[in-house]
């Protein structure tokens, strides 16, 4: 099971991580206070930015970040999400 994120430091440059939009993600920048992360979603290319403060976000393995390609975000049942990209 992906593990929620909500306090800096828990996420480094190589690590996955499903970001605020449902998108599994590497991160490929981390801001000094270790709180801002950006990565490269696996599933548009876009980059996506998030805060491991404030966004919720959940850390991946790689199993997961294939897994979430795949078939989507797992373990989110009964949450409203906008714009559904799975």
């Amino acid at each position: 099971m992906a593990d929620r994120i909500n306090s800096a430091g828990k996420i480094k440059v190589g690590d996955y991580f499903e970001s605020c939009s449902f998108h599994p993600c590497l991160c490929i920048e981390v801001d000094e206070s270790g709180s801002n992360i950006e990565g490269i979603s696996l599933i548009d290319g876009r980059i996506q930015n998030c805060s491991t403060v404030h966004c919720g976000i959940r850390k991946l393995t790689i199993d997961e970040a294939i897994e979430w390609k795949k078939r989507g975000p797992q373990e989110i049942e009964g949450q409203e999400v906008e714009n559904q990209w799975w």
